[in-house]
């Protein structure tokens, strides 16, 4: 599994694991791994991505449920009232953007195979 080559906490993968995306998370990070990106990049990547999931569980988005833009919408609307800020917001929104459309592109390209 994908996962456990980030990643080694039992309670770090559980968590990765649960939630609406929890079941795509590995192959996104084998997608990640298979493209040459550094474990802590990946790791980045892949928290970012969780709180997506978070919010989403949070929302009441089932397992297997299509994502729609209109659940990312509302991701960033709320994410900026209770993330943990590295450094001036607008930076941290960028990053967690781009781990989230880099996963929204990773989404696209299985749903093309």
């Amino acid at each position: 599994m994908g996962l456990e080559q980030a990643f080694s906490c039992p309670e770090t993968l559980k968590k990765l694991r649960s939630g609406p995306l929890g079941a795509l998370l590995d192959g996104f990070c084998t997608s990640l791994l298979t493209h040459g990106f550094h474990r802590s990049i990946i790791r980045k990547h892949l928290s970012n991505v969780s709180h997506l999931n978070q919010h989403l569980g949070r929302s009441g988005v089932a397992a297997g449920q299509i994502l729609f833009p209109k659940d990312i919408d509302g991701f960033f609307k709320e994410y900026p009232s209770w993330c943990r800020r590295r450094g001036p917001l607008e930076a941290q929104l960028k990053r967690v953007r781009h781990s989230i459309g880099r996963f929204v592109d990773y989404l696209g390209e299985q749903a093309g195979t």
